[in-house]
């Protein structure tokens, strides 16, 4: 299978498939940026991932 045949790869929440989670301020403001491959944030924030329990 080619690189153009693949799917992207997503976050899945309640059935939904995403492909970014962007944290906002009230101001509008990107402080944080989640994909399944990638977590970019402000440097004065923090992001914390928890995983499920398997």
């Amino acid at each position: 299978m080619n690189d153009s045949n693949k799917k992207a790869p997503h976050i899945k929440i309640n059935g939904e498939a995403y492909k970014m989670i962007n944290v906002l301020t009230s101001n509008g403001e990107l402080i944080a940026s989640i994909s399944a491959k990638d977590v970019i944030h402000d440097v004065n924030y923090q992001v914390q991932l928890i995983k499920a329990n398997d």
